[in-house]
């Protein structure tokens, strides 16, 4: 019994070992002001950041031999975009929070909640037209190989444990734990 334990306490943490000394792959870019600092920063004014290999719509780094001036067509294209959805996104935030308090209320008006439905629907389908924009001119930029490789990426995914059900299920389980007396 003790010889399998530790045999399974070895095996794992030899895989925690390897995943954790994998090396991330990063790349400089120098943008002309940044999603969160674009207002604050003067015209022209440079702004440096680091993107992880991978980072942005359809993990747009991993796509095999990209040119640098491929790499600053996307940049421009991704900033571009960028910049016109965070007005959007900070609209539908306002929304869900007024959608929030007329579904708190102790007599939930129908009619304002169904018009700030449909005013979110609204919303989003801009966002969707824009992301829809944004994949159709980057994809302008690629090879037929490149575009290949690009389309058949899987998307990002929810992460170790952040799927809905995970999170669903781990509410559950603070629900239940609350409840000892």
């Amino acid at each position: 019994m003790t010889t399998k334990l530790a045999l399974f306490t070895f095996a794992g943490l030899l895989i925690a070992t390897s995943l954790t000394a994998q090396e991330t792959v990063q790349k400089r870019v120098i943008v002309k002001g940044g999603p969160d600092q674009m207002e604050a920063m003067a015209p022209g004014q440079e702004h440096e950041i680091i993107i992880q290999r991978g980072d942005g719509p359809d993990m747009i780094g991993f796509i095999p031999d990209l040119t640098p001036e491929q790499e600053k067509k996307i940049d421009d294209i991704r900033f571009k975009y960028r910049k016109q959805l965070k007005p959007l996104k900070n609209q539908m935030g306002e929304l869900r929070a007024k959608m929030r308090t007329v579904m708190s209320a102790d007599k939930i008006n129908k009619s304002d909640a169904y018009k700030l439905a449909e005013e979110m629907n609204a919303v989003e389908l801009k966002m969707e037209k824009l992301r829809i924009d944004e994949k159709i001119e980057i994809s302008e930029q690629l090879t037929e190989k490149q575009r290949l490789e690009w389309t058949d990426m899987p998307g990002p995914g929810f992460g170790p444990g952040m799927a809905p059900v995970m999170k669903k299920m781990r509410w559950m389980q603070k629900e239940v734990d609350t409840d000892k007396p």
